[in-house]
């Protein structure tokens, strides 16, 4: 079992390494502290572009598998 000061360090490590979206069951406070939300249009925008490109470019990837 994790002591309260092993918890906040293991929670501080895994927000700082977030490299996008932290997932909890509720609003933490705490970890929005760590790790500030952030707004970000040009990124919106260029991860949007990926994941429209993404089906194609792995079904491509992919057709080598099937010959």
């Amino acid at each position: 079992m994790l002591s309260v000061d092993q918890t906040i360090f293991f929670r501080k490590i895994i927000a700082e390494n977030a490299n996008r979206i932290i997932f909890a069951d509720s609003f933490d406070n705490e970890i929005e502290k760590i790790l500030p939300r952030s707004v970000d249009s040009i990124q919106f925008n260029e991860e949007q572009t990926e994941l429209e490109k993404w089906h194609d470019l792995n079904k491509q990837l992919e057709l080598e598998y099937y010959k």
